[in-house]
């Protein structure tokens, strides 16, 4: 009795043993068929074109006029249209508008958007647009030519709007800065406070744009320099006092 107890167990314990050899291996089975399944990751669509439209009459301001005319075309066919989130800044100083936004054709780079005021519709019409492209940080360049910037690494783009007024934008993947440059007038920007720029012993103006960053303006002789960007005000004011007189051929590079 003993003796057919004991083949009974056996024979149980065979059985299980069996059955978890036979689960384990179909586990390691269902294991290496997951293992074979590649995850095939979809490739984003590339940019066909870029549009410019006629933005409605009642805009009240470059930054909204940018957002009902910039839009693109990727080749599977959608659009897609700037949004208020891909905004960095805007300033404007009299009849002059500047919109520096991320750029919708380019990963980590900035289109930037001059604008006029036009009298006596007093819409702000389009002027032109440049776009900065940025890449990998180590293709920047890691000359700044005495320009105090926050950046490790740079790159600058240029743009003549008219023979009296230049454009440059000097950006990384984090932050970025619009630098406008044109004759005196009698045009007066948003309410500012005045501030000291050390280096140059002269004053400055700063005002808060609708994205809450600084915009920075001062005199040079008969040009105004305006500054704007996603820098916090100490940054802009630094970026400002190490700017080179615009008589300097380099200009806004102090060499």
């Amino acid at each position: 009795m003993n003796r057919t107890k004991a083949i009974l167990c056996a024979l149980t314990v065979t059985a299980l043993v069996g059955c978890a050899n036979e689960e384990a291996s179909s586990k390691k089975k269902d294991t290496h068929r997951h293992e074979k399944t590649a995850i095939v990751k979809e490739k984003e669509p590339e940019v066909k074109a870029s549009l410019l439209e006629e933005p409605p009459a009642t805009v009240k301001s470059p930054a909204e006029a940018i957002l009902h005319q910039y839009s693109v075309i990727y080749t599977n066919g959608h659009k897609k249209k700037v949004q208020k989130k891909d905004l960095i800044s805007e300033a404007t100083f009299g009849n002059k508008g500047i919109v520096t936004l991320h750029s919708l054709e380019f990963k980590d780079s900035y289109k930037i958007a001059y604008y006029d005021l036009m009298q006596p519709s007093k819409r702000w019409a389009l002027h032109s647009t440049f776009t900065n492209r940025i890449g990998p940080e180590e293709s920047l360049n890691p000359q700044k030519h005495g320009l105090k910037l926050p950046m490790t690494r740079v790159n600058i783009s240029h743009m003549k709007i008219n023979k009296a007024m230049h454009m440059w934008n000097i950006a990384d993947q984090q932050f970025t800065v619009s630098i406008l440059t044109f004759t005196n007038s009698k045009q007066a920007s948003s309410p500012a406070k005045t501030v000291v720029l050390p280096q140059k012993k002269s004053k400055a103006y700063l005002s808060i744009d609708a994205f809450t960053h600084p915009v920075l303006y001062y005199f040079d002789g008969s040009k105004t320099v305006l500054l704007s960007g996603n820098l916090n005000e100490q940054q802009i004011i630094t970026v400002a006092d190490s700017l080179p007189t615009i008589a300097t051929h380099t200009f806004p590079l102090p060499h």
